[in-house]
């Protein structure tokens, strides 16, 4: 079964919309956690944990070992916390600012 949830959550002062997408198909599992802010025009950036795994319960036990989820995403979650954007004018929404001089 897919799953989607959405909230706004606040990072370091920065409000977010948050989004949590699970899609499941022929074993795989797809789970994504994305952090985007549009707050101001021609200013947007996003953050995305992008996860893809496999049902454990397909393989031998004794093959395969299960990856710690929760490590991973408390790693995620310390990584946010650092997360401090670029100024507006170092940063633009569909742009390419092009850095230094020739």
């Amino acid at each position: 079964m897919d799953k989607t949830y959405e909230e706004d959550k606040v990072i370091n002062g920065i409000n977010f919309n948050y989004a949590e997408i699970e899609e499941v198909g022929v074993g795989n599992i797809y789970e994504e956690k994305l952090y985007t802010y549009s707050g101001k025009k021609d200013f947007c950036f996003g953050i995305r944990l992008f996860l893809h795994s496999h049902r454990f319960e397909f393989y031998d036990p004794e093959e395969v070992k299960r990856f710690d989820r929760k490590s991973i995403l408390d790693i995620f979650k310390k990584m946010l916390t650092t997360f401090s954007p670029l100024s507006d004018n170092e940063i633009a929404c569909g742009s390419n600012p092009q850095r230094g001089t020739d």
